[in-house]
């Protein structure tokens, strides 16, 4: 579901902030076990998985972007790279 009003953007963002939390929390467990390396790997594990998902979620899938009019695709293009890149 694409967002098509401030109210429902709200109740993605809250989605996607208990996702963060979710994974956040199972970060913090895994880096409880004292073995090297295996906390940096769970956390690229989680990431993989969580930012294709928060994107799909504001319409930011790599389909979803190709779906856009061109014009819209590169002002959405450029405001993500600058938001990537700061």
């Amino acid at each position: 579901m694409l967002a098509s009003s401030i109210e429902e953007l709200e109740v993605l963002r809250k989605q996607c902030k208990k996702m963060v939390t979710g994974r956040a929390v199972a970060s913090g467990g895994v880096a409880a076990v004292p073995l090297p390396g295996v906390d940096a790997a769970a956390d690229i594990a989680m990431l993989l998985q969580l930012l294709p998902a928060i994107n799909e979620k504001f319409g930011l899938s790599p389909q979803q972007l190709e779906g856009l009019d061109p014009e819209c695709y590169e002002v959405s293009k450029k405001l993500l790279e600058s938001k990537v890149s700061s």
